[in-house]
């Protein structure tokens, strides 16, 4: 699923707190089950709480609840059995109904100069696509393939 998102690189650093926290909230409308359209709201959230990036993570957020992401530990082991250090991901366990259990290593994701190259990097690998045409005009929304 491809998400777009109402916002540019270049709009992203300063809606940042000053704690380092990132909170974008999105309606979108998906089909349920019976064929018919419903709107929910999605957050993307991020944090920066240093400039290490260590201490970066994002994800996307329903019902204040994670079904996506991505952060740094310094020991993983993930759903199949690869024991890493660093980065990984949180994957949707359908059976569990989180992703706080199912983690992938990403052992090519990163080393990253800044915070601007983890973000493009995340967002490609969550498949939120950013704006930077700003053809959506900040409206925040966020679409679905």
């Amino acid at each position: 699923m491809q998400k777009l998102c109402g916002l540019s690189t270049s709009k992203i650093l300063p809606i940042f707190t000053s704690d380092g926290y990132f909170d974008y909230p999105f309606r979108v409308s998906l089909e349920n089950e019976f064929g018919v359209l419903e709107s929910i709201q999605l957050r993307w959230v991020m944090t920066k709480r240093y400039h290490k990036c260590h201490n970066w993570s994002m994800a996307v957020l329903f019902n204040n609840r994670r079904i996506d992401g991505i952060d740094h530990e310094k020991r993983v082991s993930d759903h199949r059995g690869h024991i890493c250090s660093g980065w990984h991901r949180h994957m949707w366990d359908i059976g569990a109904v989180d992703c706080e259990r199912k983690k992938e290593c990403l052992d090519g994701f990163g080393p990253f100069e800044d915070f601007k190259e983890f973000v493009v990097a995340g967002c490609t690998l969550l498949h939120i696509q950013l704006d930077d045409e700003e053809e959506a005009n900040e409206t925040g929304y966020l679409s679905f393939d």
